[in-house]
Formats: structure tokens, sequence, C-alpha cells
């Protein structure tokens, strides 16, 4: 009987909280049993990370993370001295929500990382060869690819760094100013992108590649001396199996490569796509590292020409479950309900186009709140 009491007040509770972070709980719970269960079926073990360099960034791994939790915690003190939140209740709501993300971030980059780990010893049917191939009959492209960066690099500073320094640049921008925005596409454009780092690497192990470096290097030097670098360490892999993970999994953390398709193409469309949506002043600058993101990564030979649009597609896929998803926070603003149906017991409410969700009496006029976008609790 007390259990039974139990389980209908978590229902309840569950019932209570925002679709789209319930679903992103659940979605992170099932990523890590999947995972879970392909490291005990593959046997190949979790390692705990180790590097104080990572080959692929050039610096230390945790550090653009701390960047971002140092950024955000700034922005936010920032915010409440222009008295941008109606009170301390709504700063709560706001910080509890985005350090949630910020956990179920690190928990998702813990998994992900380990199967793109595991990818040579689970499909080790490389497809580098017919990649290349389809590279050989669009080699003008690539060419033209290769002329319109000779041309930007001329003003670009250290022009090496921006692939990279690119894709951290969307990924914790993009974070910070919805956060301290009107949040109206923040939550859209959090989960999407931990989706697509969940789903990112299972499609890895359906057509498994390194990357055209291992044929030819590219113009960026500082990437090839890290091209080199990860796959020495990728072929040692291939040749000793799992157990060469238990000794330099920690150390080889976040070098593995893996081409097909380009998560950093997914990443660089999401974050275009919810600025653009947002009409955010980032959205222009998330264009131009966009197409940076295109153009290097098939000119520094990080990846094939194919493997641009399956990154397309696959962060279509996640925008249009994104979307699904949050669809109740851009119900119809006039006429919608802030507690949609199936979130606890209470009754639609009806809502102004500025007030989206407070409560108001409905036979009141002129109660439109001039605070916030994202008043109603359930949405910070």
């Amino acid at each position: 009987m007390e259990m039974r009491k139990f389980l209908i007040r978590l229902a309840e509770g569950l019932r209570s909280l925002p679709t789209d972070l319930v679903f992103l709980a659940l979605a992170t719970l099932s990523f890590a049993s999947i995972t879970a269960l392909i490291s005990r079926v593959g046997g190949c073990p979790f390692v705990l990370p180790a590097e104080r360099v990572s080959p692929a960034l050039g610096i230390n791994p945790a550090l653009p993370l701390q960047i971002a939790i140092v950024g955000y915690l700034a922005s936010q003190v920032l915010k409440v001295r222009w008295q941008q939140f109606q009170s301390s209740q709504k700063l709560s709501r706001c910080l509890s929500t985005d350090f949630y993300y910020i956990l179920i971030f690190v928990v998702v980059v813990y998994f992900h990382f380990h199967l793109k780990m595991w990818m040579p010893v689970l499909n080790p049917d490389l497809r580098d060869y017919d990649y290349l191939q389809i590279d050989e009959q669009l080699d003008l492209v690539i060419k033209g690819f290769a002329v319109i960066r000779s041309l930007l690099t001329r003003l670009l500073p250290a022009p090496d760094l921006w692939y990279q320094g690119a894709q951290l640049s969307l990924f914790i921008g993009s974070f910070w100013l919805h956060a301290v925005g009107e949040r109206r596409w923040h939550h859209h454009n959090v989960l999407a992108l931990l989706l697509l780092l969940m789903i990112g690497p299972l499609t890895y192990l359906l057509a498994p590649a390194v990357g055209p470096f291992i044929f030819e290097d590219g113009p960026n030097a500082t990437a090839t001396i890290a091209q080199h670098d990860m796959y020495r360490r990728f072929a040692e892999l291939q040749v000793q199996g799992p157990s060469w993970l238990w000794s330099h999994g920690g150390q080889y953390f976040t070098a593995p490569p893996a081409a097909m398709p380009s998560l950093h193409v997914g990443v660089a469309c999401i974050v275009v796509y919810y600025s653009l949506q947002a009409r955010s002043p980032f959205a222009s600058l998330a264009i131009f590292l966009a197409a940076w993101i295109f153009i290097e990564s098939v000119v520094s030979r990080w990846h094939y020409l194919v493997d641009l649009p399956a990154g397309i597609l696959l962060a279509a896929l996640v925008i249009a479950i994104t979307n699904r998803v949050c669809r109740w926070r851009h119900a119809a603003p006039t006429t919608s309900a802030a507690w949609p149906q199936g979130h606890g017991s209470a009754a639609p409410v009806l809502s102004s186009s500025r007030d989206h969700g407070h409560r108001s009496p409905p036979a009141t006029k002129n109660t439109a709140s001039s605070g916030p976008v994202d008043s109603d609790p359930r949405k910070a």
C-alpha cells in the first residue's frame, strides 16, 4: 500500500514537470543503458578520462566546460543586476534547469566518447575507400572549398585553430545567449544538441570511417599533427583490441577519429537553425562559423564530402524530434493553455501574447505581464 502511494505521488510529480525535461532524462537513461549493453556484448571497457591535453582540441578537454559554466554564471549575475528577473524564484528555476542541462551534458559526453572509442572494435568494416572514391569524383567541389579557405585565411587570425574553435564557440555561445535572452528557444537548442550527442555515436557504428587524412594531409598543419597522433592510437587499438583500452583508454578519451556522419556539421546546423528562430544577434556569427566548419572539415581532411549531407540529415532528424517534444512551449500564445493536458491536474489557463503562461482571471482585461517571456514556472 505504501509503495502504491509512493508510485502515485511519483507519477503525479513527473506529470507536473515539463515534458521536454522528463523526455531528456529518459533519453539519457536509455542512451546510458544502450551503451552499457554494447559494452557488455562487445567486451569494451569503460574508462576514466585522464587526458591533460586533448589531441583533437589542443587544450585540456575540461576547459571548454569550465568556460561555459563561468561565463553562464557571470551572465546571470549581470542579468540580476539589470533586474531582468521578476523574482528570486524565477532565477532559481532558471539556474536549476540550466545546471540540470549541464549535468546531463557531462553524462552524455562520457558515454558518447566511449561509443566513439569502441567503433573499430564493434564494427571494423571501415568504408574509407568507398567514401574516398566519392571525393575523387567530386574533386572540383573540394578544390572550390580550398580556394574559399585560402581567401578566408588571409583575413582570419590563426586560421588553423578555427575548426575546433568554431565548434566550441557554437556550443558555448548558443548556450550563453539563449539562456541570457528570452529563453524561448533555449530549451530547444540544448535538447537538440544533447540528442545529437546521443544519436550521433550510434550512427558512427553503421558505416564507419576514420577520415580522408589517412590518405593525404590537408593544408592545416595543426590539424595534420593531431590527425597523425589520433590515427596512430586508432591503429594500435585496431591491432590490440579492447585490452589496449584498459591501459590507454583514459589518455585516448577525446582522441578517437570518426568521420561518418559529421557531427561538427550537425552541431552547426542545429545552432544556426535555433539562432534564426530566436532572431538572435548570434545568428550572423553562427552562420559564418557554420560555413567555416563546412569548408574546413573537408579541405583539412577531417571529413569526406559525403559526411556533410549525412550530418545535415541527422541534424534535421534531431530538430524534428526536438520541435515535437518542445511544441508545448510555443503553443498558440493567445489561446493556449499554460499547463497543457498531461501535465498535472491544473486546468488550462488562457494567456495573452505577451503573458505566455501567467494565470490571469479570464474576465480581467489588460493583464499581460511585462516580464520575460518564460514566465510559466515550468518553462524556466
